[in-house]
């Protein structure tokens, strides 16, 4: 039904504080944490304090054939299991849709012959539960699980589905950790989020999810009330320097919902512990109004979990809520950020917690928010019409590169539509693809500058995702003499070619990453799009895998 609720009717998770959710709220409300000193070696022999899931995680879910899945896949179906064994939810409906969150999906299966390692997890964890629709796979860097939730919010908001099954997950790897440690981002302590000592991450595993529906018959449910997203369009691997963009996602999301900063509970925030994150974070909120909200950062429960976290953070925080509760920053001291916060101390109990916010930011700088209340809150759509037509395309193809090496061709086509960039020589392959196929879009079309920046929106879709880099990493750090360089790990995350075209145009208006082999432009951008201030949408297929290579560019513009 069209302009109905996203009711959250079910909710579930599996990570390192427990093995189900009511466990996991439980072990938080005892202030215990599930981050410990690993017992397995990461990064060429480093130990960091980590949030791993226990191995027997799956027992009490009695998953059928369960041989045949991966891990990574037990646990979504296993915090599936958890978020539906309370709902009368057909999770085989035709109106049921999946979206899976991930910034990695079944990295521990990346080989030289294995490379479908996103998608086909979302394919195999849908035909568990023998859905018959084709899942939806966001991998959007950190953002990935609250901008799945948005994505889903919309879907039902404009009577797609009846009900959404969001289900975010990824898992604790060298891969990943190596990765994380070539920034210096991780801490050898457990994170303190926003306080003066901090100095790092504590990463973490484990899916989570929640169920959303159009109807429910629960006494002062939950629900989305609004959602946004954003680009930094400064820096892929680090944060604005002023928190404007996430305060734009913030207070777009509450204007759609109809609130006032004062309105709000609490804010569940990113909060990862470095000290550039929350330095960002404070001034977000500044911005935002929203410096005299509880601010909750839950990453020292459980560690940061990637794509799962901002699923399991909601997750976590609506729990609490329901209870009139509010949980402790685990870390948190004494305030070590340029903008005060009133970061919670306590466990804070008996109070009115009808609406709170909770945001992601992440490396491509990539922004997103939700406004969650069980208030009756009209949503306030910032546009009616979400028709879009098709202005201009471009393609590029391993075809048109005839007699000529990928970079050979690649850089030629690139110079012929863009002044010198130096950052161009930086970019792994898949992003010169990407952003020379939107650069020839953009010449053909004169350009955006009739457009606000944050009227613009960027919708990625790839099949392989960036495939290059993430084996380039992969044989480095196994490779007889271990190398895990930044500039190559920031690339094994598909959303970044988004961040590149950002950065270059200067777009810092909503956006998607899916890695998906569903190719319907306007399908997707009218559905990613519905109700927001977009103006003008930017679609890049992109694809490159060996010799093989596929761009296409369209311009979609609202009716």
């Amino acid at each position: 039904m069209k302009g109905a609720k996203s009711y959250i009717v079910g909710k579930g998770a599996v990570c390192a504080l427990g093995n189900s959710l009511s466990e996991i709220v439980a072990n938080i409300e005892a202030g215990e944490s599930g981050v410990r000193n690993s017992l397995e070696c990461y990064a060429n022999g480093q130990s960091f304090p980590l949030g791993a899931v226990d191995k027997a995680f799956y027992t009490q879910y009695n998953i059928s054939n369960m041989a045949v899945y991966s891990r990574m896949e037990q646990m979504m179906i296993s915090s599936t299991l958890d978020a539906s064994k309370n709902t009368e939810v057909d999770l085989s409906s035709p109106s049921t849709l999946f979206i899976i969150s991930t910034t990695k999906g079944n990295i521990d299966f990346l080989s030289h012959n294995e490379n479908d390692y996103i998608y086909c997890l979302a394919n195999k964890v849908v035909s568990y539960f023998k859905n018959p629709n084709k899942p939806m796979c966001v991998s959007n860097a950190c953002i990935s699980g609250v901008l799945a939730t948005v994505y889903a919010h919309r879907l039902i908001s404009e009577g797609k589905y009846k009900t959404i099954v969001v289900v975010g997950g990824d898992l604790l790897t060298d891969f990943v950790v190596s990765g994380f440690d070539s920034f210096r981002s991780l801490s050898h302590n457990v994170c303190k989020p926003y306080d003066k000592n901090r100095d790092g991450i504590s990463l973490g595993e484990g899916a989570s999810t929640l169920i959303l529906s159009d109807e429910t018959d629960i006494p002062n449910c939950f629900y989305i009330a609004g959602g946004a997203s954003s680009n930094d369009a400064n820096h892929i691997s680090g944060p604005s320097r002023t928190g404007e963009e996430l305060a734009h996602a913030i207070t777009t999301a509450m204007n759609e919902a109809g609130v006032k900063s004062s309105d709000v509970s609490f804010v569940n925030m990113h909060g990862t512990a470095t000290v550039y994150n929350d330095e960002m974070e404070s001034k977000a909120l500044a911005v935002a109004g929203l410096t005299d909200s509880i601010v909750v950062s839950t990453k020292a429960y459980f560690g940061h979990t990637l794509g799962c976290s901002g699923v399991l953070e909601l997750a976590v925080s609506i729990s609490l809520a329901e209870k009139g509760e509010i949980a402790k920053t685990l870390g948190f001291e004494e305030t070590g950020t340029p903008v005060k916060l009133n970061v919670s101390q306590t466990t804070i109990k008996d109070k009115p917690c009808d609406i709170f916010v909770k945001t992601g930011s992440g490396f491509g700088g990539c922004n997103a928010a939700v406004v969650v209340s069980n208030r009756d809150c009209e949503r306030r759509k910032a546009n009616e019409n979400d028709s879009f037509f098709k202005s201009e395309s471009v393609e590029l193809s391993d075809g048109d590169a005839i007699g000529s090496d990928f970079k050979t061709y690649i850089k030629g086509m690139f110079a012929s539509v863009s002044e010198p960039y130096m950052k161009f020589s930086k970019m792994d392959d898949y992003c010169k693809l990407g952003i020379t196929a939107v650069q020839l879009l953009l010449d053909k079309v004169g350009g955006l500058s009739q457009y606000d920046p944050y009227e613009v929106a960027l919708v990625i879709n790839t099949d392989s995702g960036c495939i290059e880099s993430d084996l380039a990493h992969l044989d480095n750090i196994t490779a007889d003499e271990y190398i895990s360089s930044p500039a190559i790990f920031v690339y094994t995350l598909p959303n970044v070619v988004a961040g590149e075209i950002s950065i270059k145009n200067k777009i810092k208006g909503e956006g998607v990453t899916l890695v998906s082999d569903t190719d319907d432009p306007k399908t997707i951008v009218e559905e990613f799009c519905s109700g927001t201030n977009t103006k003008a949408a930017i679609y890049l297929y992109v694809d490159k895998c060996g010799e093989r290579f596929s761009a296409k560019a369209i311009l979609f513009v609202r009716s």
